[in-house]
C-alpha cells in the first residue's frame, strides 16, 4: 500500500520484515493505480520501518492507488572527495572524515600516529640516502630528526605526537624486512 503526502510512506507485506535502511534508493515497479510512481526514478529513503518505508517524494498530485507493486534496491552513484597524496601523507587525520586509522586495542592507542611518523623519516631517509636505516642506532635518530623536520616543515609540527622510541626504532629498524605471504597467514591463525 502507498499513501499520498509530501513525502510519500510505502507499506510492505506484514507478514515479512523489509531489509532497506535510510539512505538507501529504491525503485518502484508495476504500481497499479498510481501510475506515475512507476517513472519517478530512484526515490531515497528517508524513514523505515518494521513493515514501512518513506521515499522522498511528493506524491500528493498522483493518482490513487489500487493495488500491488515491486520495489528494486537501487545503486545511486555518490560524490566521494579525495585529498592529494602530499596531502594525506603528511596529515592522515585530515584525510578522511573519520581521521587516523582507527585501533580497536584501545591500549595501543596512539600508536597510528607514532607509526606514521616513522614512515615519513623513512621516507625522507630513503629519498636522501637511496636505502633503508638498517639496524643502526645512529640512522635510527637521523630517521627520527628527518621525520620530525619535514611535518615541522609542512606545518604539522610532529603532529603533537608523544614518541615512543620502542615502538619507533622497531619501525625503523624492521622496515626493510619482508615476511612472506604464506608466513603471514599461518602467523595470523597461530595468533
Amino acid at each position: 500500500m502507498i499513501e499520498k503526502g509530501e513525502k510519500t510512506k510505502i507499506l510492505v507485506h506484514e507478514d515479512k520484515r523489509h531489509s532497506y535502511q535510510e539512505g538507501d534508493h529504491v525503485v518502484l515497479r508495476e504500481v497499479e493505480g498510481m501510475t506515475e510512481i512507476n517513472d519517478a526514478g530512484p526515490l531515497k529513503i528517508v524513514s523505515t520501518g518494521k513493515h514501512h518505508f518513506t521515499v522522498e517524494l511528493n506524491s500528493t498530485g498522483f493518482s490513487d492507488y489500487v493495488r500491488q507493486g515491486v520495489v528494486e534496491d537501487q545503486k545511486v552513484p555518490k560524490k566521494v572527495e579525495f585529498k592529494t597524496w602530499k596531502e594525506c601523507f603528511l596529515n592522515p587525520a585530515a584525510a578522511s572524515q573519520f581521521g587516523m586509522l582507527e585501533t580497536p586495542d584501545l591500549s595501543k592507542f596512539g600508536r597510528s600516529e607514532q607509526l606514521h611518523v616513522a614512515l615519513v623519516g623513512l621516507y625522507e631517509y630513503i629519498k636522501a640516502n637511496n636505502a633503508y636505516p638498517g639496524n643502526n642506532a645512529e640512522n635510527v635518530a637521523k630517521v627520527k630528526e628527518m621525520a620530525l623536520s619535514a611535518l615541522k616543515a609542512a606545518g604539522e609540527d610532529g603532529m603533537q605526537v608523544e614518541i615512543e622510541d620502542p615502538v619507533f626504532q622497531n619501525a625503523v629498524k624492521y622496515a626493510e624486512c619482508s615476511i612472506s605471504p604464506m608466513a603471514a597467514f599461518f602467523g595470523g591463525i597461530v595468533a
